[in-house]
């Protein structure tokens, strides 16, 4: 591909910038095209960063802009909703874990995606981590024996963000188990 893919970005928490940060530090060939966010000091600070449009509603940003990737990192219980609009807008997906808060809403979505030939990706950190990418190859191919038994575990070291989309159940949609597992 010669041109460069447009990213329109959906929330502000901390993780979006980590991604935009991260995108920029790669030379990915993205364009940040747009930001979505409510509150207005983190969009005004998001675009002048980013050199990049604000708007405060997602809606109006995908009618707008029309993205080839929209990274979703807004509060856990928008992701489907959110998705859902954006794959109808024609965009592909980077959805901040977890991709949905019901198995109903995940199935939606993927529904959704086979439909129109959409591309998602969530973003589960451990799934990119070279030991568990190297765990999980090893199970796959039997090296482990049969498995009949696995346990997990996992430390946040910086505990519990000070956001509301964190700490109150309207809007975290399942708390720390969706978010961390």
């Amino acid at each position: 591909m010669s041109r460069k893919l447009t990213i329109g970005f959906i929330g502000l928490g901390g993780i979006a910038r980590v991604h935009a940060q991260a995108l920029r530090e790669l030379g990915h060939k993205v364009d940040f095209c747009a930001t979505v966010s409510s509150s207005e000091s983190r969009l005004r600070e998001f675009s002048e960063t980013y050199n990049c449009k604000g708007y405060m509603s997602y809606i109006e940003m995908l009618r707008q802009e029309s993205p080839d990737i929209v990274l979703i990192s807004s509060p856990h219980r928008l992701h489907a909703q959110i998705a859902l609009e954006a794959i109808d807008a024609g965009a592909h997906l980077y959805i901040e874990k977890p991709m949905a808060t019901s198995l109903e809403e995940a199935l939606k979505i993927v529904e959704a995606a086979e439909k129109k030939g959409t591309i998602i990706a969530v973003g589960h950190h451990n799934r990119f981590n070279p030991a568990i990418y190297t765990a999980s190859k090893l199970a796959a191919k039997g090296f482990l024996g049969k498995l009949y038994h696995a346990k997990g575990s996992m430390l946040r070291q910086r505990g519990i963000p000070k956001t509301p989309s964190f700490t109150r159940k309207e809007l975290a949609g399942g708390g720390a188990v969706l978010d961390l597992a």
